[in-house]
């Protein structure tokens, strides 16, 4: 989510939609509410008058966003160029994310089905053992 809202927040911004607008109109786009009061914070830092670059820090708790927009700024346009290196880590991390979720939900799976196929097979012998004690006794 990051991402799209860096994305299309540089889109914005690369387009000369004003500051404001851009921020809140990339927030709608990723559809996360957490975002958007994020965005909601550093729309009202930007109305105390805080430059972009300083009040983007509310969206990226590791100032990596705030860092890279800053150097963006600096040029004055290209800022979808220039987000582009972090655009891909991002990508990358999601990626490794995901594949660690896979991975442990795969895991998980294979266990309770083993689990399960022991239950079974625990229970079908318990029943053949009890058969044949029965037939002995009689």
């Amino acid at each position: 989510m990051q991402r799209d809202f860096s994305a299309m927040l540089a889109v914005l911004l690369d387009s000369n939609v004003p500051e404001v607008e851009a921020v809140l109109m990339a927030a709608e786009t990723t559809d996360n509410i957490v975002i958007q009061r994020r965005a909601e914070t550093v729309n009202a830092r930007l109305a105390a008058g805080e430059k972009l670059s300083v009040a983007i820090r509310a969206m990226d708790d590791t100032g990596e966003l705030e860092w890279r927009l800053a150097n963006a700024l600096r040029r004055g346009r290209g800022f979808l160029a220039a987000l582009a290196g972090w655009h891909e880590a991002l990508d990358a991390k999601a990626f490794q994310a995901e594949q660690t979720a896979a991975q442990v939900t795969s895991a998980a799976l294979v266990l309770f089905n083993g689990v399960m196929v022991a239950g079974t097979v625990i229970a079908v012998f318990l029943a053949i053992v009890a058969l044949i004690n029965q037939a002995v006794l009689w």
